[in-house]
């Protein structure tokens, strides 16, 4: 292991004053270790000292100089290496090929240090690296590449897209930040370190020592901040991309799930490590303040929290690692919820701050050189341990609690998941789920002092063991099993269970949750050995998908807001990822759901009325032709009042175009004049997952705008769940 890296946030500026004894200390004991992990003679495995009923479980190991970690939507997890290799851990094995071999420049702190997943990966494949670049000069670099289709665990060759070039970097080789995220709003976020030079970080010539802020493909938002408080300056060209300043080496940072606000973790020079509220347009006072400035000034943002440099359980010397925990499902006690996990390279500990007091808590003690941290959305937490070249994963297992969770996978023989597999739960109580599309199922709130057998099927398979028997749960219990293929031909969309799981991925973009999951299948099983109201009920319940509120709600709008900007409907390619967006987190009937969606549509719409599409079409627009252009997509008549007050509140600025576009797209008037041809569309994009031919497309429109509207009657929804091209979608 390279030492110039553990002592990277250790390294002083040039220009700065000799460091405390103490600070000496710390980088002398930092470098002995990591002198005897070099060796081999530090590099057993030792367990992080956890709070009571807290364990880990050992992910992958055998990693090099590892920097940075994320998830990818299907589970994998991509590790950086600081030599430039991008690792990936699938099904619980670190793959002996990386996904990308990168040539950089790995002295000091340089080297692959961060890695993003685009929001539409799952339609793309893109993902983004930031990396110390050769070429032309020594300089830092954002790039994407995409997923081979064939083997997504390799890129595609020659796929290397450059989004961003940072500035050339001086001869010194530390403070090169290197976290990269894309934010709530879709734009993708860059820290950078000033490059040992703390002048960097209080100009705007340059772009570092910053947050950068940008889109997906390298292009610069018109929104940015273009001021910062205590800079007179104001920036140009490249560095339009900042975003905020007065940062010293921002090694990470993370948006809290829901809120979206942001943390950064700035690492310290000679006193304090900060983690800072992420706020656009605010310069955090590198290096006229470190830590709270002392006395206050008003144009610098102070930290949040900070804590002194030592080697003590509450001290340090660099902040690295930040995650929030606000999992979908929490697994660790509820007053988890909602604090901010932060890690200590130096002295090895992870601890969680509260935002709402101010004070931090201890966690984990005793873990080898920690740099990074994600919760993810079952509630573990993941810590990426450089020291010992390895991934953690953390989970609460009280035994003392009322209510828990069962959890498996179900994998074939490879060890890929099964999806589609009903699993059973039979005793104190008795319920019914399905596995994702990793072959993950999980039971939450069930009650620890019951006797429950666990009993998976589908189609085609057999199950090792047949059925699990489990008692005395604690709070999580772990129940796997194996799916061995039976050679059979039947097409699993035949089951109910399947069938329903799959209008939820087709339909809603998600996963099925238990209610809704037990709710429509049993529509159907009810129905027994009744032929026709099987079928009768099949229909209907691939119709309700349709028309349920959450459909309408997230795919109505995008396919409202294509049609009253560009008078034309939404391509597939282009429908997928933006429904995605819109329907972040929202389950219809789940506890703040109506807030969330509406925080969803505020935000996507806000961000539809910047795309360069849009700006072309309509930014150069008077506020009465903007509406007027509006209006005339949508086919509707409005009213001289109505169509005037919708100006007048753009010209007395009471409402922005963002608002105006939502009132029109959202009329009800218009999401009824096309609702057959949305429905129509949405059997081409749902069942076929493509678009539609015109010649298809007019004849179902036709048959449905014959029987107004009734799909019963046009039987368009029977012919296209029977149709072969939908049923050879599924494997059998």
């Amino acid at each position: 292991m390279r030492s110039s890296f553990s002592n990277r946030r250790l390294s002083q500026n040039s220009s700065s004053r000799n460091r405390p004894s103490v600070s000496n200390v710390i980088r002398l004991n930092v470098f002995a270790a990591l002198c005897l992990i070099a060796l081999g003679l530090g590099s057993t495995l030792k367990a992080a000292t956890l709070p009571a009923n807290f364990t880990e479980t050992l992910l992958a190991v055998g990693l090099s100089n590892p920097t940075a970690m994320a998830f990818a939507p299907d589970g994998r997890l991509f590790v950086c290496q600081q030599s430039g290799q991008l690792r990936v851990i699938k099904n619980g094995a670190l793959l002996a090929t990386p996904f990308v071999s990168l040539t950089v420049d790995s002295n000091g702190e340089r080297g692959l240090l961060g890695v993003a997943f685009d929001p539409n990966f799952a339609t793309n494949n893109f993902i983004y690296v930031y990396y110390t670049a050769t070429t032309p000069a020594i300089h830092n670099r954002v790039s994407r590449f995409t997923a081979n289709a064939a083997n997504p665990d390799i890129a595609a060759a020659g796929s290397e897209t450059i989004i961003f070039e940072l500035n050339n970097l001086s001869s010194a080789t530390n403070h090169n930040g290197g976290a990269i995220h894309f934010g709530p709003d879709g734009k993708l976020y860059i820290a950078v370190g000033e490059n040992a030079n703390p002048a960097n970080a209080q100009s705007v010539a340059n772009v570092l020592g910053k947050i950068l802020r940008i889109n997906s493909d390298g292009t610069i938002p018109g929104d940015n901040p273009t001021s910062f408080l205590g800079i007179a300056a104001s920036p140009s060209g490249n560095n339009r991309a900042i975003w905020s300043v007065g940062l010293r080496n921002p090694y990470t940072f993370t948006f809290q799930p829901g809120t979206g606000r942001m943390f950064i973790n700035d690492v310290g020079q000679n006193a304090w490590e900060e983690i800072n509220d992420g706020i656009a347009g605010s310069n955090y006072g590198w290096n006229i303040c470190e830590g709270v400035c002392m006395p206050a000034n008003a144009n610098y943002r102070d930290p949040l929290f900070q804590y002194g440099h030592g080697n003590s359980a509450t001290t340090g010397c660099a902040i690295t690692g930040g995650a929030f925990y606000n999992p979908t499902t929490a697994n660790f006690p509820v007053d988890y919820v909602g604090k901010y996990f932060y890690a200590e390279f130096c002295t090895g500990w992870i601890r969680r701050f509260d935002p709402a007091t101010g004070t931090s808590t201890a966690f984990a003690t005793g873990i080898s050189n920690p740099v990074d941290l994600i919760v993810t959305s079952d509630g573990s937490l993941y810590y990426l341990a450089r020291g010992a070249g390895s991934v953690f994963r953390v989970r609460f297992n009280g035994p003392t609690a009322a209510f828990g969770e069962v959890t498996g996978r179900i994998t074939d023989g490879n060890g890929a998941g099964v999806s589609g597999t009903v699993i059973r739960l039979a005793g104190s109580q008795n319920r019914k789920t399905i596995t994702d599309v990793n072959g993950n199922y999980r039971f939450d709130n069930v009650d620890t002092s019951g006797v429950y057998t666990l009993t998976p099927s589908r189609v085609n398979y057999s199950f090792n063991p047949a059925e699990r028997s489990i008692s005395q749960l604690g709070n999580s219990t772990d129940a796997p099993f194996t799916a061995i293929f039976a050679g059979s031909t039947l097409n699993p969309l035949d089951t109910p269970e399947f069938f329903v799981r799959q209008h939820y991925v087709d339909f809603l973009g998600r996963e099925p949750d238990e209610s809704g999951f037990n709710f429509w299948s049993d529509q159907m099983i009810s129905c027994g050995s009744d032929v026709a109201c099987y079928e009768r009920r099949r229909i209907n319940v691939s119709a309700a998908y349709f028309f349920s509120i959450e459909f309408q709600q997230t795919g109505g709008l995008v396919d409202s807001l294509y049609r009253a900007s560009f008078s034309r409907r939404p391509f597939y390619a282009e429908f997928v990822p933006d429904t995605q967006v819109v329907g972040q987190n929202v389950i219809v009937g789940r506890s703040g759901w109506e807030a969330q969606l509406e925080t969803n549509k505020q935000a996507f719409v806000n961000a539809w009325v910047q795309r360069p599409a849009f700006v072309s079409a309509y930014g150069a627009l008077s506020d009465n032709a903007y509406v007027d252009t509006l209006i005339s997509h949508t086919g509707v008549s409005f009213t001289a009042t109505e169509r005037n007050a919708l100006v007048n509140s753009l010209i007395n600025h009471t409402a922005t175009r963002a608002t105006v576009l939502r009132q029109i797209a959202e009329d009800s008037r218009f999401v009824s004049l096309k609702l057959n041809e949305t429905f129509v569309m949405m059997e081409y994009f749902g069942y076929l997952r493509r678009d539609p031919d015109d010649g298809g497309f007019q004849f179902w429109l036709g048959k449905l705008n014959q029987f107004g509207g009734n799909f019963e009657q046009a039987e368009m929804v029977k012919s296209f769940i029977i149709s072969g091209e939908y049923r050879d979608r599924f494997p059998r």
